[in-house]
């Protein structure tokens, strides 16, 4: 085990933050889910490459919205430029081509391990909270062109 991982591990045991962890030929892959609005889970992995003093390192929270109508990509495309340039935290925002919202961080990590811990456990607030806006952004750019 590379170093770098050894030592994120020790820092998700000492935090009490279990992760399900696979371990492949390139990559540490470190799996969970997090609770959004009471009622939402939503699955996210941490991919942390192998490394003894230098890394990159990934978070993604998948499927965190799902676009029903493909006619409103283009609002909900608006919507998400609109949170990454004004709200962006970290993460960046985007809606795959199976038209899913999905949240990303990739960063280079050395030693700075608990940074990277900190990023990953406010990402369930930081998805909360821009789900918000993405949801009342489209909600109000439908109500004006209803109003029109």
């Amino acid at each position: 085990m590379s170093d770098l991982n050894q030592l994120f591990q020790e820092i998700l045991e000492a935090r009490g933050f279990p992760l399900k962890i696979k371990e492949e030929e390139d990559a540490f892959i470190y799996k969970g889910r997090v609770l959004i609005f009471e009622e939402h889970q939503v699955d996210f992995a941490l991919s942390i490459s192998k490394g003894d003093s230098e890394c990159i390192a990934q978070i993604v929270f998948n499927q965190l919205a799902y676009l029903p109508e493909r006619a409103e990509r283009s609002l909900w495309l608006d919507g998400l430029n609109l949170l990454n340039l004004q709200h962006g935290l970290y993460y960046y925002f985007a809606l795959d081509d199976d038209n899913r919202v999905f949240a990303r961080y990739v960063t280079r990590v050395s030693q700075d391990l608990e940074n990277l811990f900190f990023i990953l456990s406010k990402g369930g607030y930081i998805v909360e909270r821009s789900l918000t806006f993405l949801t009342n952004h489209i909600i109000s750019q439908k109500e004006k062109v209803n109003h029109e």
